[in-house]
C-alpha cells in the first residue's frame, strides 16, 4: 500500500498546485473555471480516499481493498487530468477520457462499499 500512499501524494500535490495556477495563472472565466475547479476538487477528494483506504489496508489486507484504490486512482487521473488537459489546452478530442474516469471512479466506490459488505 505504499504505492497507493505514494499516488495519494503525488495527487494532493498536484490538486494543490493545480488549483493554485488555475485560479491565479490562466485567466480561466466561467465554465473553463468551474470545470477546473471541479476536476481539482475531485483530485483532491480522492487523495485523501486513497489514503483512507491505504489505512484500511493496513489493518485489514483484502483485494477488494487494492480493487478500490486502482480503480479510484485511475479513475482520478482520466477524469481530472483530461479535464485539465482539455482546459488548459485546444486538445479538445480527449473529451472521452472524462466519461471514462467518471466510470472508473463510480465502480471504485462500488466496489468499496459491496467488499465492506461481503467481508465485514
Amino acid at each position: 500500500m505504499h504505492l497507493i500512499l505514494f499516488i495519494a501524494g503525488l495527487l494532493g500535490a498536484a490538486s494543490a498546485l493545480l488549483g493554485a495556477v488555475g485560479a491565479h495563472s490562466l485567466g480561466l472565466e466561467n465554465q473553463a473555471l468551474i470545470s477546473w475547479t471541479t476536476a481539482e476538487r475531485y483530485m483532491m477528494f480522492h487523495a485523501v480516499a486513497l489514503i483512507g483506504l491505504a489505512i484500511l489496508y493496513d489493518r485489514h489486507p483484502k483485494r477488494w481493498i487494492v480493487s478500490s484504490a486502482v480503480l479510484l486512482a485511475v479513475g482520478t487521473v482520466l477524469f481530472s487530468g483530461s479535464i485539465f488537459i482539455m482546459t488548459g489546452t485546444e486538445l479538445r478530442w480527449l473529451w472521452w477520457l472524462t466519461p471514462i474516469g467518471g466510470v472508473l471512479l463510480i465502480t471504485g466506490w462500488v466496489t468499496l462499499a459491496l467488499g465492506a459488505i461481503k467481508n465485514r
